[in-house]
């Protein structure tokens, strides 16, 4: 009898770590520090006061989304955790999660296409991020756009690469934000143009690039103010306890520059698995990211763009025995615009 009693006391001991576990597990303060969190007004939930700690930042959270771009849904945590008896792991959870996410709220919406769009707008610019910026999990705003800024670093070719790279992209200019850094130093102006780019290139029937031949380089000079008609920019997302179950949020927006009205948008979320630590990750750069939508490869933040905003098609000038040269050129002198 006294083991009998025994082994019901035990029993409903465990019950109780395991019913008190489920309880903290799903009413749990942040692990890390967000700080402060504010609404904005193109955000579902409140978000970390940082992410609008600049003007573009701020413009970009509160761009409000068209009525088509679907809402957030909540998830059953109670259910997705298993019975009481036998509860599932936090990673069970989270990729359960994590694929709520992706089932519910992910893709891609385009509502307007530009031709022949000469330059673009890029308004959130960043500097170089590190590898350990990318392991924190609550360092990073929205990994699968900041990983983008590991990749081109942080010089004038590769920046004004990103967008002006004929014969695969082939906007005139790109305007932006005037950063701290070495090659903006002499640069007074608050914002920036790229532009001045032209090569001859030759191109096999296969589209293997050969023979490329800068004829000028790409140039960059301060502006007071942006001319662009049409923006790109990106944001976090915030969701109920996703940075606790190692998930990250964004959206890349494009929109009209003067009235703000978004055109077009592209969200994911990432999952990432714990190194261990309460704070960090093994890495958002490897990270999982969701299926839905179009996401091709490392340079997918321009390639949306073009998708949206679609630049000149280049001209071929000659041919020559299934070689075709192909040359890029300005059509304005942006040196003497405005």
């Amino acid at each position: 009898m006294k083991i009998r009693r025994l082994v019901g006391v035990a029993a409903l001991l465990a019950a109780g770590i395991v019913l008190a576990n489920f309880w903290t597990d799903h009413n749990r303060q942040p692990e890390g520090s967000w700080g402060k969190m504010v609404r904005t007004k193109g955000q579902h939930y409140p978000i970390p006061a940082r992410w609008i700690s600049t003007p573009e930042g701020r413009i970009a959270h509160d761009l409000v989304l068209p009525p088509e771009v679907p809402r957030p849904v909540p998830f059953d945590f109670d259910a997705a955790d298993g019975p009481w008896f036998w509860p599932k792991s936090d990673w069970e959870v989270a990729k359960a999660y994590f694929n709520h996410l992706c089932s519910t709220e992910a893709g891609e919406w385009i509502f307007e296409k530009k031709a022949d769009v000469e330059g673009l707008y890029f308004a959130r610019p960043l500097g170089t991020v590190t590898n350990a910026y990318l392991s924190n999990i609550y360092a990073v705003e929205a990994p699968f756009v900041e990983k983008e800024f590991h990749l081109m670093g942080d010089d004038l070719d590769g920046r004004g690469g990103e967008f002006i790279q004929p014969p695969f992209r082939n906007y005139s200019f790109v305007e932006e934000p005037r950063r701290q850094t070495e090659w903006q130093a002499d640069i007074m102006q608050p914002y920036i143009r790229f532009f001045g780019y032209s090569a001859t290139w030759k191109l096999w029937k296969d589209w293997q690039v050969q023979d490329v031949e800068v004829v000028t380089p790409i140039r960059v000079r301060g502006i007071i103010e942006p001319s662009a008609e049409y923006a790109l920019t990106w944001r976090g997302v915030s969701r109920p306890l996703d940075r606790e179950y190692r998930i990250a949020g964004g959206e890349l927006i494009v929109y009209e520059r003067v009235s703000r009205k978004v055109i077009a948008i592209s969200r994911t979320f990432q999952l990432g698995k714990t190194s261990g630590s309460k704070a960090s990750i093994s890495s958002w750069f490897q990270s999982p990211a969701c299926r839905q939508g179009v996401w091709p490869g490392d340079i997918f933040m321009t390639e949306f763009a073009r998708r949206v905003l679609q630049d000149r098609p280049l001209t071929i000038n000659s041919q020559d025995k299934g070689t075709y040269l192909w040359r890029f050129q300005q059509s304005r002198n942006f040196m003497n615009s405005p």
